[in-house]
């Protein structure tokens, strides 16, 4: 992770994207997102939204660790199903209106 680190250091690269599947359990990306944050994570991607049935679970994620949404999608491919308005279709799901 040091090595990772000081790469992207060295290049100056401000935006450190982990990419997750929303579907996982809750502890699995609290796991990752430990790992990734220790590498300098900024945003949060997430594949399968739409399988998610617990968005409080995602809500804890971006608080806990202070991490911006970039873009949800809602299969395993990035680009296909992207969501550009993430928080939105987070307080959506949230509020049972999407």
């Amino acid at each position: 992770a040091i090595e990772i680190t000081e790469a992207l250091d060295r290049n100056a690269v401000k935006t450190r994207a982990i990419v997750q599947n929303a579907s996982y359990e809750a502890d699995c990306l609290r796991e990752n997102v430990k790992r990734a944050k220790k590498i300098g994570a900024t945003h949060l991607v997430l594949t399968r939204f739409d399988q998610v049935r617990n968005v409080a679970k995602i809500w804890d994620l971006l608080i806990e660790f202070e991490l911006a949404p970039l873009f949800f999608s809602a299969d395993d491919s990035l680009l296909s199903t992207m969501r550009v308005d993430p928080l939105k279709q987070l307080a959506g799901r949230t509020l049972g209106v999407t």
